[in-house]
């Protein structure tokens, strides 16, 4: 059995890959909470929910402002 799908490993899937101010990139073009996001769009995580399963992200530049969106954790990629 892999560590993703081990629950008795210490590297299991429900401890989120990316933790809060992290710095994150869209891992493709997507649309979110009414904003076009192209891939490599970056922000940082300001909240997450369930469990790493959705993050608040914070990007700079939409709208001419800083805003929040809500993305799923397939949709972004931790920038390391």
């Amino acid at each position: 059995m892999d560590t993703l799908t081990d629950p008795s490993s210490s590297l299991a899937a429900s401890e989120p890959m990316v933790a809060e101010f992290d710095e994150v990139r869209v891992a493709y073009g997507l649309e979110a909470d009414g904003y076009r996001l192209s891939r490599g769009t970056r922000g940082t995580v300001v909240a997450i929910y369930g469990g790493g399963a959705a993050f608040a992200v914070e990007i700079v530049g939409l709208s001419g402002g800083t805003e929040v969106v809500t993305l799923r954790a397939e949709q972004i990629e931790p920038v390391r």
